[in-house]
């Protein structure tokens, strides 16, 4: 039983899960190839809708926590079959399903699980927005509270300073008036304490996946159950 945490993103608004072995050479990934790889049942096709970043919540063999699992919605969840050949899977924007793609974080996130034929469900999420702003709030400490708010702060107090010195016969003291803010603003934003509090926010994030997926082992033999019902 595993979680794995996969981040990735699109160009093309479509998501998709699948087995990375034997995948097509062609760098421009066309339907055709995405359906075929769908009937081999290596495929999940995962549409967003938009473009952008996007966290995947796998869950193999291990059912869905309580407190993420009210938060899936059923109304357009997927279920079927899903053939990991070798083990080799990745979560990924459709244009990264091909053999020729290069690393990339931004773009997909690859992970092993143990090779055979799964039973999926996909679920996309929808989490209160005031429960993910609660969990950003990662700051402890009067500190940590001032340094968030800190570069935001200088850069504003710069700008007005700017503008209201560019009354003033040299316009030349409203753009070092502007410099030395965004120069104090960058300075804050790469504080030790403002990267920690950076590193705590990602870490917070990973707790709020789009995209919940669940493999369960196929048993093999007769009595093999190939569907697999949606929780209701």
């Amino acid at each position: 039983m595993s979680l794995h945490v996969l981040p990735a993103g699109t160009d093309v608004a479509e998501m998709a899960f699948f087995d990375t072995d034997d995948l097509p050479m062609p760098t421009t990934v066309d339907r055709e190839v995405i359906e075929a790889l769908e009937a081999a049942q290596r495929l999940i096709s995962l549409p967003t809708g938009s473009d952008g970043s996007y966290l995947l919540h796998l869950y193999v063999d291990e059912t869905i926590p309580a407190d993420i699992q009210r938060y899936c919605a059923t109304s357009d969840a997927k279920a079927g079959v899903f053939v990991a050949v070798r083990g080799h899977v990745a979560f990924g924007g459709l244009e990264s399903a091909h053999a020729a793609f290069e690393p990339n974080p931004n773009v997909r996130s690859d992970a092993t699980i143990p090779a055979g034929r799964y039973d999926y469900r996909a679920f996309r999420t929808d989490f209160p927005e005031a429960l993910v702003r609660a969990a950003m709030k990662v700051e402890r400490t009067a500190a940590e509270r001032w340094i968030s708010r800190a570069p935001g702060f200088a850069l504003l107090t710069a700008a007005g300073l700017a503008i209201a010195m560019l009354a003033w016969p040299s316009p030349l003291a409203a753009l070092l008036v502007m410099l030395a803010g965004v120069v104090l603003a960058i300075w804050l934003w790469r504080s030790p304490l403002a990267s920690e509090l950076r590193t705590r926010r990602e870490a917070a994030q990973l707790d709020f996946p789009n995209v919940v997926l669940t493999l369960q082992s196929t048993p093999r033999g007769p009595r093999a159950a190939v569907a697999s019902t949606m929780p209701g």
